[in-house]
């Protein structure tokens, strides 16, 4: 019995290679929703969402009209005929207790950071010598302290759910919170884009750390 989103991906995959197709060569719906009825109503349950997630992963097409079709795409063809191949979707989040740990304590520390930064500068606004300027710059900050991406971001880390686009929130949160502190300091413009520039260095190097920390610890984002 298929479980995972691994295996009905490979079950998906396997009427392409056991038909030997090409680039752009066709599995009729018919043929694969045939062999659906082979599957228990668990094993069923995958296939819509692992071969929605193979499309979006380019691996082939879902072709509509009088006869549905899946269409191998280059990358679908690669992978298939080649044995030491593997998807880079269709990950099933079966975590090991290591795992586990990085990603809660990961998940405790962005928490914990985006509660400190809100209190910071709910302190630094009630500061007698805060210009109206400084309050709406800091006003600003905290709507990106309070917004839909730090909410993603806490959401996914909750659910032990890494991917690239959490990553790519996390860079692009960093990098809005510099470039709002920066805009409003009071100093020239060179000087404000050696600033920006250095801390946007930074943030990318810290992206790539991660990035290594993940692998090292299998953790692959999708």
């Amino acid at each position: 019995m298929m479980t995972k989103k691994r295996e009905m991906a490979e079950w998906i995959m396997d009427f392409f290679r056991k038909s030997k197709l090409d680039v752009g060569q066709v599995v009729m719906m018919r043929t694969v929703q045939n062999k659906l009825y082979d599957l228990n109503p668990r094993e069923r349950d995958l296939f819509v969402p692992v071969a929605q997630e193979l499309i979006d992963n380019g691996y082939f097409t879902y072709e509509e009209g009088a006869s549905q079709s899946l269409r191998l795409t280059q990358k679908g063809r690669d992978y298939i005929y080649d044995p030491n191949a593997e998807l880079d979707c269709c990950q099933d989040n079966n975590l090991t207790p290591a795992q586990k740990q990085y990603i809660a304590a990961w998940h405790q520390n962005f928490t914990s950071y985006i509660e400190q930064l809100k209190t910071f500068i709910a302190g630094l606004m009630l500061i007698p010598e805060a210009t109206i300027e400084d309050i709406r710059a800091l006003e600003q900050c905290m709507q990106i302290l309070n917004g839909s991406d730090v909410h993603d971001i806490e959401k996914s880390l909750g659910e032990e759910k890494i991917s690239k686009a959490v990553l790519d929130k996390i860079e692009k949160f960093d990098k809005d919170l510099v470039d709002m502190a920066v805009d409003h300091l009071r100093t020239d413009v060179l000087v404000k884009e050696f600033w920006r520039s250095l801390a946007h260095i930074k943030i990318y190097q810290e992206k790539k750390a991660e990035e290594m920390r993940l692998n090292k610890l299998k953790i692959v984002p999708v």
